[in-house]
């Protein structure tokens, strides 16, 4: 993706729902952590906009941080798998041979 193509609103969006992503512990920037950060941008066009479609934004808003806040359990499970996979690649000798 081309960063220089977006818009600077955009662009400060993005950078805003990576810092959401690193704050939480996510691995992922997840559309959440995007929308949450379109919806808490000043001055940007997205809360004006849902707010003219009938669109509860304090809701929204609730609603994405609870999503949010349970990506990071994934992401332990991602961890743990992991942190196990180089025991199960460990070089096995012959029954009875000890390595030197």
């Amino acid at each position: 993706m081309r960063m220089d193509r977006l818009t600077s609103k955009f662009q400060m969006a993005l950078a805003d729902a990576q810092s959401l992503a690193v704050g939480r512990d996510n691995q992922f920037i997840e559309p959440a952590h995007v929308l949450l950060a379109l919806v808490d941008q000043q001055g940007g066009a997205i809360r004006p906009l849902l707010d003219r479609a009938g669109v509860n934004v304090d809701v929204l808003r609730s609603s994405l941080l609870k999503a949010t806040s349970t990506f990071r359990a994934s992401c332990s499970c991602l961890r743990r798998r992991k942190t196990r996979a180089p025991s199960a690649r460990r070089s096995r000798t012959p029954a009875g041979s000890r390595a030197r």
